[in-house]
């Protein structure tokens, strides 16, 4: 299930993959909505048998009652990533902007719903800084490192190999899948892409 995070939008993958390839970010959130949605069916038909197989307990069912009362006091978080993809499909904004309305809900919603201080946004604020500080370092260190592995002309020398010992499309994308497994095991998704 570990996949689904960067297949379902909004997907910072996604968003980091498609502004390296100059492609658009609402192309790859329709495109990936399908896919993942066939394996969050997928993923739930295998839980439901594994379940009925090992029989594991069950949850008491909720009345319908309470499924409204917890419907009722989750719409609002609820309606955040519609708005997200709503307004990045539709073309209101682009995903960038997105994030920032998403944020401007989210402290509408929390300030309304009096779940928020003023010494609490401060503190949220701090770590927001603390975050993208580090997100940062990590996309420039990635960049650097791309640059250096343009420079030492590592992509012609692995093409060259590829072009001398792989002559079928399956074994050039076992090839890719494999980079992409040592590269996985050492590094985050964005700064994988990125390099």
């Amino acid at each position: 299930s570990s996949i689904l995070g960067p297949i379902i939008p909004p997907s910072i993958t996604l968003i980091v993959y498609a502004s390296i390839t100059n492609v658009s970010v609402s192309k790859l959130f329709i495109g990936s909505v399908i896919p993942g949605l066939l394996l969050v069916v997928c993923l739930m038909g295998y839980a439901l048998v594994y379940a009925k197989r090992n029989n594991l307990p069950a949850h008491e069912k909720m009345p319908a009652k309470e499924v409204a009362k917890t419907f009722k006091s989750s719409i609002w978080a609820l309606l955040m990533p519609i708005i997200i993809l709503g307004g990045i499909v539709s073309g209101v904004f682009t995903a960038t902007e997105s994030s920032a309305v998403a944020v401007f809900y989210a402290l509408i919603v929390a300030i309304c719903k009096r779940q928020i201080t003023w010494k609490s946004l401060v503190e949220c604020c701090k770590n927001t800084a603390k975050t993208t500080a580090n997100v940062m370092l990590i996309i420039s260190i990635a960049s650097a490192m791309s640059y250096a592995i343009t420079v030492l002309r590592i992509p012609q020398a692995m093409v060259e190999v590829c072009m001398k010992y792989v002559n079928s499309p399956a074994v050039f994308l076992l090839l890719v899948n494999l980079i992409l497994l040592i590269l996985g095991c050492v590094l985050d998704q964005s700064p994988a892409l990125l390099m």
